[in-house]
């Protein structure tokens, strides 16, 4: 049975492999300016090969559309394909990840996992989530689900991140959230990593597949 959604991942173990310079060329002009517009070179690279891998995805999905003509953006800037596939991009450290459905909304996050002091960041979880946190084992752990998922959440609903993440519990497996119900669905990708995808959809045919250069630039 053909996978109801797809998640599809590819990690860049070196930034200046001059392979992605070359295939800038495979991007529309609009897009290859945008690229340019980020200062680091790690940033351009994660931009240029999420576009490559959407480009792949919409060509294997078979969908009769010019991805440049029909890429838009709704008001909160979260963009989408006009009668096309369901998608979401997201990128940390030397990953980049996205997740495509025809059935139904979604938001994918991934962070990279390294110390950092996220007792400054504990404003924007609630008191249930703050105990979550704290009284975990492994605080810091507990603090990259909590906020991976609520990144996920804020991603599949479209609106971006907000100054109410506070109001969002996301310390269970679901969320009401603009009156509807999102689920929450931890994805194993690799080890240093926390990845979740969001959809009000449920389901357990997800199909995670990492892609090479080959298939990239193929």
């Amino acid at each position: 049975m053909k996978a109801e959604i797809e998640v599809w991942f590819h990690y860049i173990a070196d930034f200046e492999n001059p392979v992605y310079t070359i295939y800038m060329n495979g991007v529309d002009e609009i897009f290859r300016e945008k690229i340019n517009t980020y200062k680091f070179v790690s940033d351009k690279v994660k931009r240029l090969t999420g576009r490559l891998m959407l480009q792949k995805a919409v060509e294997e999905s078979k969908i009769a559309i010019n991805l440049t003509q029909n890429l838009s953006r709704n008001k909160y800037n979260k963009p989408f394909i006009k009668n096309g596939y369901e998608f979401n991009l997201s990128y940390s450290g030397q990953l980049v990840t996205l997740a495509f459905s025809k059935i139904a909304p979604l938001g994918i996050d991934v962070e990279h996992c390294k110390d950092f002091n996220y007792q400054s960041m504990l404003s924007q979880f609630n008191e249930n989530e703050q105990n979550y946190i704290l009284q975990h084992p492994t605080p810091l752990e507990a603090f990259y689900h909590l906020w991976v998922k609520k990144e996920s959440l804020v991603k599949a609903e479209g609106i971006g991140l907000t100054d109410e993440l506070n109001k969002l519990d996301c310390s269970g497996k679901s969320n009401n959230y603009f009156n509807k119900k999102w689920h929450f669905k931890r994805l194993n990708i690799k080890s240093d990593y926390i990845c979740y995808l969001c959809s009000n959809f449920i389901t357990d045919n997800i199909k995670i597949s990492e892609i090479g250069i080959a298939k990239l630039i193929g």
